[in-house]
């Protein structure tokens, strides 16, 4: 539990960064994936046409195109919708997702990038975390990251 406090506070922390350095790259610049609950959101708030152009099928339900900038990305950078229970949770949790022990770090985040996370990282390791750090292109990604790092848990136990 309290390695989810620490990482709600990592994210916490870099939003104005976010907003003011950064200037949301991940919000214009990358793929949102979504739940069929998210998808049928974000359809009520684009044409049909950018919907069928920009929401696509993926192995864990559907993925948006982010290029040009999400729908609600506002003129400051900041989310419209950031304080919304419709909000993707993918979104609420960018760059740090918690399974359990296992954090996976959105490795192309500027605020990753630039290491301000880093004390963050640290504190949860000290809680018993293992840092996964990559790229995160779906939300099936992690499950796999997950599976084959168990795995190498498991070989390096048996050694």
């Amino acid at each position: 539990m309290e390695i989810i406090k620490i990482a709600n506070k990592a994210r916490a922390s870099i939003s104005s960064y976010c907003m003011n350095e950064c200037h949301a790259m991940c919000c214009r610049k990358s793929h949102l994936p979504l739940t069929e609950k998210e998808k049928k959101f974000f359809e009520k708030n684009l044409t049909k046409e950018q919907a069928d152009e920009k929401i696509r099928p993926s192995k864990s339900g559907y993925t948006m195109d982010l290029e040009g900038g999400c729908t609600f990305l506002r003129e400051d950078f900041g989310c419209s919708i950031h304080k919304s229970t419709k909000k993707p949770q993918t979104c609420s949790d960018f760059p740090v997702y918690v399974k359990g022990n296992n954090v996976f770090i959105a490795s192309k985040c500027s605020a990753v990038k630039d290491g301000k996370l880093y004390p963050y990282i640290r504190r949860m390791k000290q809680e018993g975390a293992i840092i996964i750090e990559g790229t995160l292109d779906s939300t099936s990604d992690f499950a796999e990251k997950k599976e084959i790092l168990t795995t190498l848990k498991i070989k390096q136990m048996k050694l």
